[in-house]
């Protein structure tokens, strides 16, 4: 092989590295050029560089030359569209059919064959590689340039074999070689495009996703718990801007102590996926409850800790709502269920203690005034007495003791009912402070029953002093307080009961108006006065509250509508 034929297809071959130049600058032109367009630059650019490469070929003998142009559309069409691809071969082999000479055809051939062979190579041989890239190129090379030696028999035979003889072994040794090299370096540039596209895109889909103004968003540093960035939901929840926030510690927003957070931002960091639920501090001072999701994060090669977080106020909200509601109809259940019971136990001792009642009064009538029966008689009567009381309480109870409502005073009932137990609570050494408001409006009622609750409530906190004060004590007292309110356009009254007692344990406060419970020992009560108050209460649409502070007061509030028929209505 003549040494000035391999130096001038070398310089050939150096042009060739134009065409990396053209990759590169399509790679920034890409973003702003629309498809068509970019098409038919990138086609004319890699055709232009043939043309050139022609231009400066090794002439074997007249009108047969040779070029690199294989090697550069035999590249180009491994990384380049098939337009372009096809734009390119259109310009060459004009080119070539403007230059003529016995190798016109080999030259149009040798264009057609590679551009065919390098397109569907990249389609159908490429995608399935299981060897390293670089040996499919290999030998894509060799597959197109023995194409291009038998091409070379499209001349007078002659002209074939002197060709042949000349350049066969460099065609077949050193083209695929550059092949090779050149569309390494393309596919370099490939590569490094198509992570930067995928890394922009991944970083747009990131900065879409993280600046949605609906979740709330922050990334921390898990060193020291600096925020390092938030979004314009957590702008807008915390009331500060961002700019402020990346300045801020998110101890700024938490109410832990500094321990706690450590231990938070570890446990987070660590575990790749926790949930915590937070009180999270704001610009103007409220607070709110939160449920933060946190995982760890790489940007930039550097880990940090991020965090959703969704406002979960109205949630605690209506979940305690709820429990409360859940805790009222399981609580009116019970004693709707009770008090059937209730009901049908009291009209089955009803008549049995009747009847032992008026034959202990025969037998007392009959026995002398001293006699040990008479004495027994009297025991017998005062404890079916007291067994008649707890059925006349049952009956109340289950509410088969209907009376008609009609309008009543309530001064009238207040007073009645303490004049009642006047003389035993002056006994007892208690002052009932009474403070009832000027012009109280009569009220619909059952007065016996509203009378009923307030003497149940008076009993009560009479039994609660007596405890806390056995003796004479300037606490000793209830203080009772009636006045009209409004509620939703009606007109209610508040009965007010409050004892300086030991008020009610938290743990029980929950139950005291469920039947048969009681603090008091078993000889001092039954356990149905605050359930049968709860359900008169109830049954004239009103309601009971109950505020107490262990060791110190009890207040039950009594809510009665003046007309309870309106309220029903509603």
């Amino acid at each position: 092989m003549n040494i000035e034929i391999f130096h001038s297809l070398l310089d050939n071959v150096a042009l060739l590295f134009l065409l990396s130049v053209i990759y590169e600058i399509n790679i920034h032109r890409h973003m702003i050029l629309n498809k068509p367009l970019d098409y038919i630059i990138k086609g004319g650019m890699i055709g232009l560089i043939g043309i050139i490469i022609m231009s400066f070929p090794f002439t074997l003998e007249s009108g047969l030359i040779f070029d690199t142009r294989s090697i550069l559309l035999g590249s180009a069409a491994l990384v380049f569209s098939t337009p372009s691809i096809v734009i390119a071969s259109i310009m060459l082999i004009s080119y070539r059919i403007f230059l003529g000479g016995i190798g016109m055809w080999t030259g149009i051939l040798t264009v057609v064959f590679t551009a065919v062979i390098g397109i569907l190579w990249k389609k159908y041989v490429l995608p399935k590689i299981s060897l390293p890239r670089w040996f499919y190129i290999l030998l894509f090379g060799f597959t197109i340039h023995f194409v291009l030696i038998l091409c070379l028999f499209a001349m007078p035979i002659s002209n074939a074999l002197l060709a042949v003889k000349e350049l066969g072994a460099l065609i077949m040794i050193l083209y695929p070689i550059a092949t090779m090299l050149i569309s390494s370096v393309l596919f370099v540039q490939k590569d490094r495009e198509e992570d930067r596209v995928k890394l922009a895109h991944t970083e747009e889909k990131y900065r879409n996703l993280f600046n949605n103004h609906h979740t709330i968003m922050m990334i921390l540093d898990p060193r020291n718990g600096n925020i390092v960035d938030v979004n314009p939901a957590a702008e807008s929840f915390y009331g500060w801007s961002r700019a402020k926030m990346i300045d801020m510690n998110v101890s700024h927003i938490l109410s832990l102590t500094a321990l706690e957070i450590e231990r938070d931002i570890t446990l987070s960091f660590n575990n790749k996926n926790s949930r915590h639920d937070r009180i999270h501090r704001k610009a103007d001072g409220s607070t709110s409850e939160v449920e933060v999701f946190s995982g760890p994060i790489q940007i930039d090669g550097r880990p940090y800790l991020y965090s959703i977080i969704t406002d979960v106020s109205e949630k605690k909200k209506f979940e305690a709502a709820t429990r409360e509601m859940e805790h009222k109809i399981h609580q009116q259940q019970r004693l709707e269920s009770i008090g059937t019971l209730a009901g049908g136990v009291a009209h089955e001792i009803n008549n049995p203690i009747n009847g032992i009642m008026n034959f202990a009064q025969l037998i007392k009538e009959d026995c002398n005034e001293n006699s040990d029966v008479r004495l027994y008689s009297d025991m017998i009567i005062a404890e079916s007495e007291r067994i008649s009381s707890i059925v006349k309480n049952l009956l109340h109870f289950s509410r088969y003791d209907k009376v008609i409502q009609s309008f009543s005073n309530i001064d009238d009932i207040i007073y009645n009912t303490i004049s009642l137990v006047n003389v035993t609570f002056k006994k007892d050494q208690i002052n009932i402070q009474l403070n009832l408001s000027d012009n109280l409006p009569k009220i619909r009622c059952r007065s016996q029953q509203i009378q009923q609750v307030f003497m149940n409530l008076l009993t009560n906190g009479r039994d609660a002093l007596n405890e806390k004060f056995p003796d004479f004590d300037e606490e000793k007292k209830i203080d009772v307080h009636v006045y009209p309110i409004t509620i939703h356009q009606k007109e209610w009254v508040v009965l007010s009961v409050k004892d300086h007692g030991n008020g009610i344990h938290p743990s029980i406060i929950n139950r005291i108006f469920e039947p048969f419970f009681s603090t008091k020992p078993k000889d001092k009560g039954t356990g149905l006065g605050l359930s049968i108050s709860f359900g008169i209460v109830k049954d004239h649409h009103g309601k009971i509250e109950v505020e107490s502070e262990a060791g110190n007061y009890s207040c039950f509030n009594v809510y009665l509508p003046v007309d309870p028929q309106e309220v029903a209505y509603e």
